[in-house]
């Protein structure tokens, strides 16, 4: 009933918001949290289509958004190596 009242008076129920509505600001930014974590709508790139170990097909989406970073090239510590008991 509370739904139906909320409805009835312009309001949009919380748990019927989108998920736009609930993780973005009123610029349609989105909300960073305490720990510098962000629900982002990604923006679309390019499908690869390849196949898997057993033949089945394997769709892999490529997005992008602004908050997050792209990859980059790197070599792999001594100190990292050693972490994950990758060292020769």
């Amino acid at each position: 009933m509370g739904m139906y009242e909320a409805i009835a008076k312009g309001q949009m129920p919380e748990n019927l918001q989108t998920a736009e509505e609930r993780y973005n600001d009123a610029d349609g930014k989105p909300i960073i949290d305490a720990e510098g974590g962000a629900v982002v709508k990604p923006i679309p790139g390019f499908v690869v289509k390849t196949k898997d170990a057993s033949g089945g097909k394997v769709f892999v989406n490529m997005t992008h958004h602004d908050l997050v970073e792209s990859f980059s090239a790197r070599p792999i510590t001594a100190e990292e190596a050693a972490k994950h008991n990758t060292i020769d």
